[in-house]
C-alpha cells in the first residue's frame, strides 16, 4: 500500500503561492509516515514544474489537464 499526496491548485495560485503552505499537508505527511506507509508525493513533481498552473486545466479545475496526469503518473511509476 502507498499513499499517494494531490496537489490542489490553491497550492498554486494567488500571490507567493509557491511559499504558501497547507497547513494540513506536514500533519499528514507526518501521520502517514509514522504508520510506516510509502509516500509518493505529487505535490514536489508538480512545484518543480516552471508554471505549475500549466499543469490544470484552463489554469482551474481540480482536476489535472493531460500534462497535469502525464507527470502525475510519472511520479508513481517511478517511484523507488
Amino acid at each position: 500500500m502507498y499513499f499517494v499526496y494531490l496537489p490542489q491548485i490553491e497550492r498554486f495560485k494567488g500571490f507567493r503561492a509557491r511559499y504558501q503552505i497547507n497547513p494540513h499537508r506536514g500533519q499528514v505527511l507526518s501521520l502517514i509516515d509514522s504508520l510506516k506507509i510509502p509516500i509518493i508525493d505529487v505535490h514536489e513533481t508538480f512545484i518543480t514544474h516552471d508554471d505549475p498552473l500549466s499543469l490544470f486545466p484552463f489554469r482551474m479545475g481540480y482536476h489535472y489537464n493531460e500534462e497535469g496526469y502525464k507527470r502525475f503518473a510519472e511520479t508513481v511509476l517511478n517511484y523507488k
